[in-house]
């Protein structure tokens, strides 16, 4: 395919397309159609298709605002290469990519080695249906390991209604909260899909796929900042529950898992608040941010936990209508979003201030969990029509703020400034507008000096009060609401860090300091206040087969970091349900053999630059030296190479497959290979040949492989040839008069330590060398 960067198209605001996405989206297709055709040009019947990769939206010039795209175009024009075209077409923002996609690395169902059955295993045990354990879930079910879900909230329908309840002025259900259910914290926000995550492995975009899959709009695969929406996102989560259903998962709803069965340093399963016991040797441990009685059992258990920074502050309401003026140029526009914004800043005492889940045309929400505590969030449906918009400003928090020595003593600084939240109003999320907010801190800070403020505060109050009968903007939340002094919530040097950046951000967005903004609060659940460590194998320091993952285990920030997570998560758990060698070598035949040609080409260039750069290679006469095929990472170029400065090269020929036996002989050129055993090139064997001997000096051996580790662990074709034409050497290779290095992909490399598949007549390699980088060990 032919990417072409920095499309642009003029959006003058009122734009007529089709309200249906499908019309909608191909007709943006159709117009980037003819935008290709003239920057290739070529015609427009020679396009095959084009796909959006990314869409962002340009109004640096307002009103002039361009819609930017970022579109891959397959053509079909006999006799003319993509890269003739663009080459034809010189266009500066064209070049040949192949697509990036996702592969889960193994499938029970594909290899009855993986039975788990043979290594005396039970089903996975995902703990908490929130983005990270569905996703987890939906992998792990996809490739045939049959999970078992355990969340301790509502399903998503109960859920719904259990808040809906709740905001208007119902009992807030312990179990079935904002926090709380299937679909975790994000299911009653704005939906947002973005991430800073770099997605070199292309989990991003599966996770966005899936979402898409599962009922989400086709436009999330290519938005710069994509979301789903509170509404739509409840009916993708029932999707994927059922599809995990479909595939042999099981979901336990309202199961509060209470305790880890853990022995001698392993994970046996796991008890509940009922007591029934579910056994397994692998737990996954994705618990939602909020989970704090959770987070007292497991420290009470032992597990290795340090606190974390996060952030505390208010909601922050303007009319989405001054947003979009101060964005686009434009109160109300027909063809462009309800314009987002982010906004950071950094206070006189080097706080860093910033925006935090921004909701476009949404509501702020009661997002408590606990019975006399008060916290709020920001949602918003896919259509975010709302009135206004709203975002958290919030300020970061060190552990050292949180005034104790405890692990969790985060958690209980959250939890004294949502009771002052709560008590503020008796339970209503309490509002301010900016002006009086402003007013109030002036007021604490003359009282921390020793001022007498007391006729200004009563004056303060009486206009809060007064507010109720006032023509302001008034307030979109969800859940009962009062006027309240909101500055009494948070410290004062908190407050003072708000209202600097405040008003910094009025300086980048006009009006968006002014009097008529309105602030509720609290917003404390930004993040997890805790992170429980694990290793590089994503195991809990300590406890082999616990896997803590997302957003309450501390490896997450929003919905799609933490379904990456979950799903990081489920390729480890398949990795340790794997049995024997076997695994590997069809994953990653299958892997090699889908790699595309010209993506091949690429990889080899560097595999034979990162080999031609070691001073090994530079050191040496003579080099040992396998002749690829197939699918394995090319070697002709270093053969080529190396002959062109005069080393000696040898190629392998096996001369005798019973006793697994070959010799390295020397050649003048790759012409002198022919097809031998296995359809493998090879030398020409005779009296005449002339094969390494020890006694030749230096040599390095190029070793062929499928799998390698970080040890030097090998895993070949299962042939033993390479392993015992190294026993002859097995001094040299000890001395360094002989260095092995094998080579292939980076997907061939394995964090995992693959020691337990060595036999005692597996020789270890030197060095590993990638298309990315170059392992000693």
């Amino acid at each position: 395919m032919i990417r072409l960067n920095s499309v642009k198209i003029g959006n003058s605001g009122h734009e007529k397309l089709p309200e249906k996405e499908p019309d909608r989206i191909d007709v943006i297709k159709r117009k980037l159609s003819k935008k290709a055709s003239k920057l290739l040009k070529i015609g427009l019947s020679d396009i095959d298709n084009v796909i959006i990769r990314k869409h962002s939206i340009d109004a640096r010039k307002k009103p002039e605002i361009m819609d930017v795209y970022v579109i891959d175009v397959s053509v079909n024009i006999k006799g003319l290469s993509e890269e003739k075209i663009i080459k034809k077409s010189g266009c500066k923002f064209a070049a040949v990519v192949s697509e990036k996609i996702y592969r889960f690395p193994c499938n029970r169902k594909e290899d009855e080695a993986l039975k788990r059955e043979t290594k005396g295993a039970s089903r996975p045990i995902i703990i908490g249906a929130g983005p990270a354990g569905l996703f987890c879930a939906y992998e792990l079910a996809m490739a045939g390991y049959c999970p078992i879900v355990l969340e301790r909230g509502y399903d998503i329908d109960k859920r719904h209604d259990a808040v809906e309840a709740f905001w208007k002025g119902g009992k807030l259900m312990p179990e079935g909260n904002v926090q709380f259910g299937e679909g975790g914290a994000g299911t009653f926000s704005d939906g947002k899909l973005n991430t800073m995550i770099k997605d070199k492995n292309g989990l991003g975009l599966e996770c966005l796929k899936i979402f898409h899959r599962y009922g989400a709009s086709e436009d999330i695969l290519f938005e710069s900042k994509p979301h789903i929406g509170t509404d739509v996102l409840r009916t993708v989560i029932k999707n994927i529950r059922n599809e995990i259903i479909s595939h042999g998962g099981d979901f336990y709803f309202e199961t509060r898992v209470t305790e880890l069965l853990i022995n001698n340093g392993k994970i046996e399963g796991v008890r509940c608040m009922d007591g029934k016991e579910f056994k397994s040797d692998v737990v996954v441990l994705a618990i939602g941010h909020s989970a704090r009685d959770t987070f007292y059992a497991l420290k009470d258990q032992g597990l290795n936990m340090e606190p974390k920074a996060f952030a505390i502050g208010l909601r922050v309401e303007h009319e989405q209508t001054l947003i979009n003026k101060s964005q686009y140029g434009i109160e109300n526009p027909t063809s462009l979003p309800p314009s987002p914004y982010k906004v950071t800043a950094r206070s006189s005492d080097e706080r860093g201030v910033y925006s935090f889940c921004m909701c476009p045309g949404g509501y702020v929400v009661n997002a408590s969990s606990e019975d006399g505590r008060l916290c709020v969030n920001g949602m918003s449906y896919s259509g975010r029509d709302g009135k206004n918009a709203n975002s958290a400003i919030v300020v970061t928090i060190e552990p050292s703020d949180f005034g104790g020595d405890d692990v969790l003593s985060g958690v209980e600084f959250q939890r004294n400034l949502e009771e002052k939240a709560y008590k503020l109003a008796d339970g209503k999320v309490p509002v301010e507008y900016f002006d009086d907010f402003k007013c109030g801190v002036d007021i604490l800070t003359k009282k921390e000096g020793g001022a007498d403020v007391s006729e200004e505060n009563t004056a303060l109050i009486n206009s809060i009060n007064e507010h109720g009968k006032e023509e302001r903007n008034q307030p979109c939340i969800k859940g009962i609401w009062e006027f309240a002094p909101v500055h009494e919530i948070l410290p004062l040097r908190i407050n003072r860090s708000i209202v600097e950046g405040m008003e910094h951000f009025g300086r980048m967005i006009e009006g968006f300091d002014n009097d008529e903004a309105l602030l509720s609060g609290i917003e404390s659940r930004t993040s997890s206040p805790v992170r429980i460590n694990r290793d590089d194998n994503l195991e809990a320091i300590g406890i082999e087969g616990l896997y803590p993952s997302g957003e309450g285990a501390g490896y997450a920030g929003g919905i799609t970091s933490a379904a990456m997570d979950g799903m990081k998560v489920a390729e480890r758990i398949a990795m340790h349900y794997r049995s024997g060698k076997d695994y590997y070598r069809n994953i990653m035949k299958k892997r090699r053999e889908e790699l595309p040609s010209d993506e091949k080409e690429k990889l080899d260039e560097c595999i034979t630059d990162n080999l031609l750069s070691l001073e090994e290679y530079k050191e040496t006469e003579n080099i040992l030296i396998f002749n690829s095929f197939g699918s394995e990472a090319s070697t002709i170029s270093i053969i080529n190479k190396a002959l062109s400065e005069n080393k000696k090269v040898f190629c392998p020929k096996i001369t005798d497959t019973k006793a697994r036996k070959m010799e390295f002989v020397q050649i003048s050129s790759p012409d002198e290979l022919t097809e031998g055993k296995y359809s493998i090139p090879e030398p020409v064997y005779n009296s005449s040949s002339v094969t390494y001997k020890k006694d030749m000096g230096k040599a390095i051996i190029v070793l062929p492989g499928l799998v390698f580790d970080n040890f030097g662990n090998r895993i070949g074709y299962g042939g033993g040839y390479y392993d015992n034409y190294m026993k002859l050497f097995e001094n040299e290779l000890h001395n360094g008069n002989m260095n092995s290095i094998a080579i292939g992909y980076d997907f061939q490399h394995t964090l995992d330590d693959l020691s337990g598949y060595m036999s005692g007549d597996d020789i270890k390699a030197n060095i590993v060398i990638t298309d990315k980088e170059i392992y000693r060990s």
